[in-house]
């Protein structure tokens, strides 16, 4: 219930905050710079049920990226927590913060469905090969993803799914979407653990995990089950 509580709470503030400052909403980009965590989570819901599109802009991240992509996709309004709020400072571009207690006390029901062809969320390429690019993605691209994973993986309600990558990454859109449509239970590794095989495997045995996607190095590292 708090899955839908506090996405529908959050997105009616940025609803209001946009309509306060006479912007519109439908295909406006929404930047959200929280932590790996729940608020993140409801946060990259909250924007889908908004009506707009979520922009990850990862804290982890230099901020010269963060200033690019911030300057590039030119976002309405960005989303941040009281340790983040400072990494945007001098930029033009209001911010919302997250805050547990009005979304659990203002909870809004009124979500705006998208259409297949509304844009989702933009990610920017690593640009490692030149200036990095912002990728447009659609509803429907993403609902086609999430329906191919789930039936792929088998996944069924009630199925574990660890989410390893970072946020900055166009996987972690993909893991999140799965997790949510296949009605599956979504563990998150902490941005301090994913250097540390030991840890992410004491995670996958201790919370059963029955998916995750790892980059190779990880992969070859984690211990072999005896």
């Amino acid at each position: 219930a708090a899955l839908d509580r506090r996405p529908d709470a959050l997105a009616a503030r940025i609803r209001a905050g946009m309509t306060a400052s006479g912007l519109a909403i439908a295909d406006g980009v929404i930047g959200v710079a929280v932590p790996k965590s729940a608020d993140l989570i409801v946060a990259f819901l909250a924007v889908l049920k908004a009506g707009a599109a979520y922009l990850p802009l990862a804290p982890d991240l230099p901020s010269e990226r963060l200033r690019f992509m911030v300057e590039d996709a030119a976002p309405r309004l960005i989303i941040v927590t009281d340790q983040t709020s400072g990494l945007f400072d001098g930029m033009p571009v209001p911010q919302l913060l997250v805050d547990m207690q009005q979304e659990d006390a203002h909870a809004d029901a009124a979500a705006r469905l998208p259409r297949g062809h509304d844009l989702a969320y933009v990610i920017y390429t690593s640009g490692t090969t030149g200036r990095p690019k912002g990728a447009l993605i659609e509803h429907g691209s993403l609902a086609n993803l999430a329906r191919a994973q789930r039936d792929l993986f088998g996944l069924e309600p009630g199925a574990r799914v660890l989410l390893y990558v970072a946020m900055s990454f166009d996987v972690s859109i993909g893991a999140i979407a799965t997790a949510l449509a296949a009605g599956a239970t979504l563990h998150l590794v902490p941005q301090r653990l994913m250097a540390e095989p030991e840890a992410i495997a004491a995670m996958i045995r201790d919370h059963a995990i029955d998916l995750v996607e790892l980059p190779a190095t990880i992969a070859q590292q984690l211990p072999r089950r005896q």
